[in-house]
């Protein structure tokens, strides 16, 4: 008897130490979280304030002027310089760079007004670098022959006031306040990197072989601009195929997949039949898919097309077996079904 009462004694206590032990452990656990819900935030400055949400009128408007400044259709002109006057920072920013690439010297005292009125912001730092574009736009046209592209780098280097050793001293002390813990708006300089990576895409879809070299510039300074050097020399149909099957093996998803999907999505329609035919093969052989990311890409690359193709294609996710996917091809579905296309890099 004494025996039993020895062992339940000992019973007792080891559920005891177990039941205390995670109640502290949930109790830690709990602290934990809240001091981290908690913790001091970094204080920012106005370039650090978010910006509103887009209306559906702005939303529409941001859209159409990318296509304008991409598509170079100076038919449209109208629609970027009524753009130049709104608020939203993405519109401006928007608006700075298709007047950029359209060369269009009458939205320059627009432009500069803009530069003057947002410093140290996005939108104020892109149209500094946009300003120079329209220069060498205006001055040179297209670069259709490897001479006509390095006067056209020139004068665009020459019109903003840079060098490749500045750009990349920039570049430099830009990395180095980020590792630090830094904020603050990316500097000019790599703004007017990623223009000068358009010059490129631009020279080479002319027919000017190795554009990347002969300007003289180390686009691996920026990510978003050596994403649009390295596609600069691939077909229409290479740059798709290329980016659907980067996108679909993601395991994470960072800021620059941004830019990875903007650039699918600006291949227009064919990169939406592209992006379905892979959800199909993907959900066909889903054991080779573990990852969700490599679905969520794709799903939101769908919503900058705003193709109706599409949609059969993102529903059939809807009863997969990792919430996530379905999570985020519900969320797809609701854009798709309402029309609304997404812009996810306003400055590439």
């Amino acid at each position: 008897m004494r025996k039993k009462t020895k062992l339940a004694l000992v019973l007792t206590c080891c559920v005891g130490l177990l039941f205390s032990g995670g109640l502290w452990l949930w109790y830690g656990n709990s602290q934990a979280q809240d001091a981290f819900r908690n913790r001091p935030q970094p204080a920012f400055a106005s370039h650090g304030t978010p910006a509103p949400p887009l209306t559906r009128e702005e939303a529409d408007l941001l859209v159409a002027v990318r296509e304008v400044g991409l598509k170079r259709d100076r038919t449209q002109l109208p629609l970027v310089r009524r753009a130049l006057k709104e608020s939203h920072p993405f519109l401006l920013t928007a608006a700075v760079l298709a007047a950029g690439r359209l060369g269009d010297t009458e939205s320059l005292p627009a432009m500069e007004a803009i530069a003057q009125r947002r410093i140290e912001t996005r939108e104020g730092e892109v149209a500094k670098a946009a300003l120079a574009y329209v220069k060498a736009e205006s001055a040179v046209g297209r670069a259709n022959s490897a001479a006509a592209f390095s006067r056209k780098v020139n004068h665009f280097l020459s019109a903003a006031g840079l060098s490749a050793a500045r750009i990349r001293g920039a570049a430099q002390a830009y990395a180095a306040q980020k590792k630090a813990g830094g904020h603050g708006p990316m500097p000019f300089e790599l703004h007017a990197l990623r223009c000068a990576a358009d010059l490129v895409m631009e020279a080479s879809e002319a027919g000017v072989s190795n554009a990347a070299s002969l300007s003289g510039l180390d686009f691996s300074l920026d990510y978003p601009a050596q994403l649009k050097v390295k596609l600069a020399p691939m077909s229409h149909q290479e740059r798709i195929a290329w980016l659907v099957e980067l996108l679909s093996k993601k395991k994470a998803g960072r800021w620059q997949e941004d830019y990875e999907m903007q650039a699918l999505a600006d291949e227009g329609l064919a990169a939406s039949q592209a992006i379905i035919a892979k959800l199909q093969e993907m959900k066909a052989h889903r054991d080779q898919y573990p990852y969700h990311p490599g679905f969520v890409l794709l799903f939101r690359t769908l919503t900058c097309l705003n193709d109706p193709d599409a949609i059969p294609a993102v529903r059939s996710f809807l009863n997969d077996d990792d919430r996530w996917v379905r999570h985020y091809a519900q969320q797809a579905l609701g854009r798709l079904e309402g029309g609304v296309r997404v812009v996810r890099a306003v400055d590439y």
